[in-house]
């Protein structure tokens, strides 16, 4: 049987990859813009620096417990459809801060 090593699940994952990747960059980019305008130039610093520090505790814990259920479940392709889905809500609540 021939095989292809581009199969459909690949092929929809790389998309996936590129397309979350990429709105995510996009919304990062413009983040401390956006923070210098809700709470003032001389605060946003301090504010940047303490989104970055729990966004890194929060990307480490996931990675953790992920990594973890990784291990205990069969099939790997709900992590990658629920991680993927994560991305772009959590970016699109920024959409929601007024304060």
């Amino acid at each position: 049987m021939n095989k292809r090593w581009i199969s459909k699940d690949l092929l929809g994952f790389s998309f996936a990859s590129f397309f979350n990747d990429f709105s995510h960059e996009m919304t990062t980019a413009i983040l401390p813009i956006f923070t210098q305008t809700l709470v003032g130039a001389r605060q946003a610093p301090y504010v940047l620096g303490l989104m970055s520090g729990i966004s890194n505790a929060a990307a480490s814990f996931m990675k953790l417990l992920s990594g973890w259920l990784s291990d205990r479940i069969a099939h790997h392709k709900w992590l990658l459809i629920i991680g993927y889905a994560l991305t772009p809500l959590f970016s699109a609540l920024i959409a929601r801060t007024t304060t």
